[in-house]
């Protein structure tokens, strides 16, 4: 049986390439581009200066400067050069391609995002849902290798569990618990004192920018290991502790 989301992301991905097709391949490169100069100004703000949020903002702010001045720039030469010149079925058939990946990953971005977001109202439960019983999710959680979880991650009941001493005991029991502490990164990383002091003071910023950190963001089985913990917390915090039964 076809989803909602299905239905939404066929409809979608039908307007990419429509728009992609009426627009070329030169204006529909104009977002890629300006996305990627401007996270390239990100980078190097960062790399110089080590403030994630004004990195942060300077990657959303500049591609959207960029894309209108990149869009005035080519509307300015195009009328210059060939005003009145159609647009080719070559240029039209690329920038349609384009148009349909740009779009469609962005588009899975924001799938994914909802899925995971940590809210318990009625109507996005409903809607994740639909997106998990979509062949799209499917699809986007086989290319992913299965990193993806088929539960929010909900911070407060995780903060919860980890203030409750027999659902601590518990998880420390579990499969999922030891998969991560045994894991040789993570015993390097808890033995390192710069990170653990920036644990201790809440530098987050500087903990982030730690290469050890990094690693572990680049590592797919050990972010697939904290994922499955992190679920099997949640999973404990919705059944009732040995001490309430």
């Amino acid at each position: 049986m076809s989803s909602t989301t299905d239905s939404v992301v066929l409809a979608l991905t039908l307007y990419f390439l429509y728009r992609g097709w009426s627009q070329g391949l030169l204006r529909t490169l104009i977002g890629p581009i300006a996305l990627l100069l401007g996270c390239v100004m990100a980078v190097i703000y960062y790399s110089q200066n080590h403030n994630i949020m004004m990195a942060f903002a300077i990657s959303i702010v500049a591609p959207i400067i960029l894309n209108l001045l990149l869009s005035f720039v080519l509307a300015v030469w195009q009328k210059m050069v060939n005003a009145d010149k159609p647009v080719s079925p070559v240029s039209r058939a690329w920038g349609a391609g384009l148009c349909a990946l740009w779009g469609g990953i962005h588009l899975l971005l924001i799938i994914v995002l909802i899925a995971l977001i940590p809210s318990n109202a009625s109507w996005i439960e409903s809607v994740r849902q639909d997106i998990f019983d979509s062949g799209t999710y499917s699809l986007v959680d086989q290319w992913a290798k299965h990193l993806i979880p088929k539960k929010s991650i909900d911070i407060r009941a995780i903060s919860q569990t980890l203030k409750d001493p027999g659902q601590i005991q518990r998880l420390q029991s579990s499969a999922e618990y030891q998969a991560v502490r045994d894991d040789k990164t993570i015993q390097t990383l808890l033995t390192d004192e710069e990170i653990v002091r920036d644990i201790r003071d809440k530098n987050f910023t500087r903990l982030m920018a730690n290469p050890k950190m990094q690693a572990v963001i680049k590592d797919p089985e050990l972010v697939k290991k904290i994922l499955d913990m992190n679920v099997k917390i949640m999973e404990q915090k919705a059944q009732p502790g040995e001490d309430q039964k």
